[in-house]
């Protein structure tokens, strides 16, 4: 093998090995990110209710959840189903009762790393080529914002800073303590809207 300027040229890599199939073909395998899952199959998720503040739109409307590859229609609150989601979150509370609209249920989410969540509304006319985008959300696992807070806990004076500009439009002043931001101050996990 021969090393040009810049270490190994790309002939001199390993190539991939070629096996064969069960009908005698040649078939490359390919690993994915986790060696032995399927691509696209997250091996360590977490269920969760996640609740939305779609206050903004038009009321009446059916609204679709992407998660990755799964589609889940959004439930509309009701005076009862606030209740009990403020009963098992307590980070809830201090969101006014407006603006908590609706819920998806026993959704499964990545458990070690970030996802894209969607949501959708019907489109207003036959011809338009897709669904409404109406919200955007990264969601990060429960378990990594935790850490975050922790780390912010070490380090107060480089951490300190104004209230997010989300939890100031919603009249939540001062910040909640960390037990309940956790689940409220980052937007992705149980309640979500577009930034102000």
């Amino acid at each position: 093998m021969s090393a040009g300027p810049f270490g190994a040229g790309p002939r001199d890599r390993p190539r991939p090995r070629a096996e064969r199939s069960p009908d005698g073909r040649r078939a490359i395998r390919r690993a994915s990110a986790h060696e032995g899952h399927q691509i696209g199959v997250t091996p360590m998720s977490e269920t969760t209710t996640l609740h939305f503040d779609l206050s903004h739109l038009e009321r009446g409307q059916p609204f679709t959840l992407h998660a990755g590859f799964d589609k889940h229609a959004l439930i509309p609150h009701d005076v009862q189903s606030r209740a009990r989601a403020r009963l098992g979150q307590p980070g809830l509370g201090p969101i006014p009762e407006h603006r908590l609209t609706h819920y998806a249920d026993a959704v499964r989410l990545p458990s070690e790393c970030p996802i894209l969540l969607r949501v959708t509304a019907p489109r207003r006319r036959a011809s338009d080529p897709l669904d409404r985008l109406v919200l955007t959300s990264i969601r990060i696992p429960r378990r990594h914002r935790a850490a975050g807070l922790a780390r912010r806990r070490l380090a107060p004076l480089r951490s300190a800073g104004p209230v997010s500009a989300k939890l100031t439009a919603y009249g939540i002043t001062p910040p909640p303590p960390d037990d309940k931001l956790i689940d409220i101050g980052d937007s992705t996990r149980r309640w979500m809207r577009p930034s102000p």
